[in-house]
């Protein structure tokens, strides 16, 4: 898998996760599949991006492509 490959994969799991997180806040109960209950703040839509990308980052910050940062 090349690199872009991996950060398309990051980003499209940060908007599947945003996609849950902002039908909970309709729904009757949170979300299992969110990190912790959601309310729509700065702090939630953060975490939520982070925690459904981080796989993939951690992968694309490993891939031998990657460049260090400068």
């Amino acid at each position: 898998m090349n690199v872009e490959d991996i950060e398309r994969l990051a980003q499209k799991a940060a908007e599947h996760r945003l996609m849950i997180a902002g039908e909970s806040l309709y729904d009757d109960g949170p979300s299992d599949e969110l990190d912790a209950p959601y309310c729509g703040c700065d702090t939630c839509i953060v975490r939520e991006v982070i925690t459904a990308a981080w796989p993939h980052l951690y992968d694309l910050a490993h891939h031998p492509d990657t460049e260090p940062p400068v």
